[in-house]
């Protein structure tokens, strides 16, 4: 389940706050309970932005495309074993 940046802020300073939580329909009060406590450290870690959603569609220009090709041709026989032993390996 995802939570609104403002809900977990909201449930961070309640907590530091000490007052009650509302538990929300579809966790259990335990796992609701874990999940804020994760947030609050978070939150006393990193800052709030660190709560802030990721964006998961990345604009890529083509100077980025271009970097990450001329870099991946420069490798002498590249050799990518993944396939068949399940890692990633490369072979000069």
């Amino acid at each position: 389940m995802k939570y609104s940046y403002e809900f977990k802020i909201k449930c961070v300073e309640a907590y530091k706050g000490r007052d009650i939580l509302e538990i929300p329909e579809g966790i259990s009060s335990r796992a609701f309970k874990k999940k804020v406590r994760s947030w609050v450290r978070l939150y006393d870690l990193h800052g709030p932005d660190v709560l802030k959603h990721k964006g998961q569609n990345i604009n890529v220009n083509n100077k980025t495309t271009k970097n990450v090709a001329e870099n991946f041709t420069n490798f002498d026989y590249l050799v990518c074993s993944s396939l068949l032993c399940g890692k990633m390996s490369f072979v000069r």
